[in-house]
């Protein structure tokens, strides 16, 4: 059960209250050290500086199992040049090798809970977390086999800024709207699932399903439900999706095997996607209940040969009862033995299309109220920044933070999204609890004196007071920042006014724009400099949304900020890179083949990169194969 992330804690209690506390458990989780973990515990053995091995440790892929730093090791670009016959490269991988696969850490499932018919401590050992809790050291499988109740309760952050969004609706528009009065068909909804414009939406923010939804173009909470169904590994490697798409354009016919069969695969086009498909294919042609339909559902899905020997007989045995021939029956087992192990849970695709649409509805109608949600919730897929950038393509202001206008988070004015307190670093919850007490109880601050003497009221450190200076958080009371931050030591009863040091001169602009970046993450003004577009102009650099109207091979230029990146094997040993690039207008996905991938690898800049390629149409969808990357450092 997917719950909200913030009120999680209220759904165990309940739990616990209805069941008893002697009863409920958290599930152990037994980790191991990875790839990364491995290196960086074995940094810390050797005494290596922590920044260096951090950065040796995020060359390699984040899952591994054993093995996989001898194979990194042997075949990435980016660890080719590294002396690894020299110290400390030599001890450090030589040890990380012998930790990696080996027993990290014991900790709790994050949504794993044990109840029992009894008190717990009476079947199986147990032990306390750090928090009192119960925990039981046995994992989820070791559960299984003993055949106790286990039960998942996940806290879902896309639930939480669902909820909070609604919260924000409420408060800024009044009435009340709840998510089961969001329409189920909006057009409008469905126009920017189309368009792919999806960041922030739940299930919907990768480069390939926004891909996919471009070219399938759904209509409906079913053909929402299809399209998660689809974006899977087994579909994608057997050819299912494209067969999907090619029917529901109508460039290919289909049939279905028997009549039975007719109203359970003609809505996904002869197609089985669903778990619940099979079990249905298999009640309606041989006869089965549907407990038996699911134990052949996981026989078929688990490819045992004994087992898929014994239920083909049976299946056959019982279509025969129903006046199914044996050809055809065997046709019908064998067609479901190809898709079984690739459909999916459709109670489970349409739970999660039904939250997938609202956040796209959400985004649509309410893009202030939702996007300040889901930075509050400290983005989603993607890094907080990425979603800074996605509000400024959605042209929606992004404010700075403001002692008299801020709350703890984000949260939607009507001039744009309001940047919280909480944002700026260092800040501290206590901090901002306490800052918002007191505009609660004696109103908003005058003047620069009366917040300073507030402030120190609620002995809130300097350190805290600079931040929110710096950051622009006092600006409303006309003096200058550096001059607020010289009169931190200064009793605020001296002060006239908004008396600040007038002598002292504030910070420059671009020294602003700077410590405002650092502070909050990402910069508040992200208009172009004249430089900017200069550089722009000098280069002919091609704004990302521009490229769907490039012919394809078209030689281009672009400039961006690598979101996401994966390598994949490209054959005889060698690696080719995909990114995801972004800049203020759209995303793109760049292909770079081994040997660019081997030349340009260290010009990779996490700040962004100019990458020159050319265009590559498929299927209506844009790609971009680079040919040569320069690094921008600023």
């Amino acid at each position: 059960m997917d719950v909200c992330q913030r009120r999680r804690g209220e759904l165990l209690q309940y739990v616990r209250d209805k069941y008893g506390a002697e009863r409920i458990a958290h599930i152990g989780v037994l980790s191991t050290f990875g790839t990364r973990g491995a290196v960086r515990a074995a940094g810390t053995c050797l005494g290596m500086p922590k920044q260096q091995v951090d950065v040796l440790a995020k060359l390699l892929p984040s899952f591994s199992g054993k093995g996989g730093i001898r194979h990194c090791l042997q075949t990435l670009p980016e660890l080719q040049k590294l002396p690894l016959g020299k110290e400390p490269f030599k001890s450090l991988f030589q040890l990380a090798e012998r930790l990696e696969g080996m027993p990290h850490q014991h900790s709790a499932h994050p949504s794993g809970m044990l109840l029992g018919d009894d008190r717990l401590a009476r079947t199986i050992p147990l032990q306390l977390r750090p928090n009192g809790e119960p925990m039981t050291p046995l994992t989820k499988d070791d559960v299984k086999a003993l055949g106790l109740l286990k039960i998942d309760l996940l806290g879902l952050r896309n639930l939480t800024v669902i909820h909070d969004t609604l919260a924000s609706i409420r408060e800024r528009a009044g009435g009340r709207l709840e998510v089961n009065d969001i329409p189920l068909g909006d057009a409008e909804t469905f126009r920017t699932i189309g368009s792919g414009h999806t960041l922030g939406c739940f299930q919907l923010e990768s480069m390939g399903i926004r891909r996919l939804m471009r070219t399938m173009q759904p209509c409906s909470i079913g053909d929402v439900a299809d399209l998660l169904a689809l974006y899977r590994p087994g579909a994608w490697n057997e050819g299912i999706v494209e067969t999907y798409l090619r029917r529901r354009r109508g460039e290919e016919s289909f049939e279905v095997p028997l009549p039975e069969m007719e109203p359970i695969l003609s809505p996904t086009y002869g197609l089985i996607l669903y778990q619940e498909q099979v079990m249905a294919v298999a009640q309606a042609v041989s006869g089965c209940s549907m407990g038996e339909a699911d134990l052949l559902r996981r026989a078929l899905a688990a490819k045992s040969a004994d087992a898929l020997a014994y239920y083909r007989q049976r299946f056959a045995r019982g279509a025969a009862e129903r006046g199914v021939a044996n050809g055809d029956a065997l046709a019908v087992f064998d067609f479901l033995a190809r898709f079984a192990g690739y459909s999916f849970n459709k109670a489970h695709s349409v739970s999660y299309a039904y939250v997938a649409y609202w956040t796209v509805y959400l985004k649509t109608h309410f893009p202030k109220e939702y996007m300040a949600s889901v930075l509050s919730g400290e983005g989603g897929y993607y890094d907080k920044k990425v979603y800074v950038r996605e509000i400024a393509r959605m042209g929606i202001p992004l404010l700075g933070p403001d002692v008299n206008r801020s709350g703890f988070g984000f949260q939607a004015e009507d001039e744009g999204i309001r940047a919280g307190l909480e944002a700026v670093q260092g800040s501290g919850p206590e901090s901002v609890i306490s800052l918002l007490r007191s505009r609660r109880r004696d109103g908003e601050f005058r003047a620069f004196p009366d917040w300073l003497k507030r402030m120190k009221a609620n002995r809130i450190k300097r350190p805290v007071l600079e931040a929110w200076i710096a950051a622009g958080a006092c600006d409303r009371f006309g003096g200058h920042r550096r001059g607020m931050i010289a009169a931190l030591n200064e009793a605020p009863e001296k002060m006239a006014g908004n008396a600040v040091p007038a002598a002292i001169p504030d910070f420059a602009e671009p020294e602003k724009r700077k410590m405002e970046k650092a502070l909050l993450g990402f910069p508040l003004q992200r208009t172009p400099t004249g430089k900017w577009r200069q550089f722009l102009r000098r280069f002919n650099i091609v704004p990302i949304e521009a490229l769907s109207a490039c012919s394809d091979n078209a030689r281009i230029r672009i400039c961006g900020t690598i979101i996401h990146s994966r390598r994949y094997p490209a054959g005889d040993g060698d690696y080719m890179l995909t990114l995801v690039l972004q800049d203020d207008t759209d995303m793109i996905e760049a292909v770079l083949y081994p040997t660019t991938y081997k030349a340009f690898l260290y010009e990779l800049h996490p700040q962004g990169i100019l990458l020159e390629g050319i265009v590559r149409m498929q299927n209506g969808q844009v790609r971009v194969v680079a040919h040569k990357i320069k690094a921008l450092g600023g």
